[in-house]
């Protein structure tokens, strides 16, 4: 039952993840971005359960939350600069996407 309601909220989010992705892409560079986005999750499916499970094997469930956030928040500010250089903006988010898509 599990890996059924998995499986449709994968369903679910994939084309709203698919249309941010198009919308924070600069003109002409969309398949970049999906490579990209593509790569990081193939690349976390694998590490991931690697290195959460070691955690785990060592009685230190709490250390999961902390690993995620040292892999997450360079990975934010990585982008957040990007997107700065590339705009001469502040990043603005999920939000200016979503604004970009329903034409608000």
């Amino acid at each position: 039952m599990a890996m059924t309601v998995a499986g449709f909220l994968g369903g679910v989010i994939a084309p709203s993840r698919d249309m941010l992705v198009r919308a924070a892409a600069p003109a002409g560079a969309a398949g970049r971005a999906f490579g990209i986005v593509s790569t990081g999750f193939n690349f976390s499916g694998i590490a991931g359960p690697l290195l959460f499970g070691w955690i785990m094997d060592r009685n230190m469930p709490h250390w999961v939350f902390g690993a995620s956030a040292t892999f997450h928040d360079p990975h934010r500010a990585a982008g957040t600069v990007h997107r700065q250089q590339a705009t001469g903006r502040p990043h603005s988010g999920a939000i200016a996407a979503l604004s970009r898509i329903s034409g608000g």
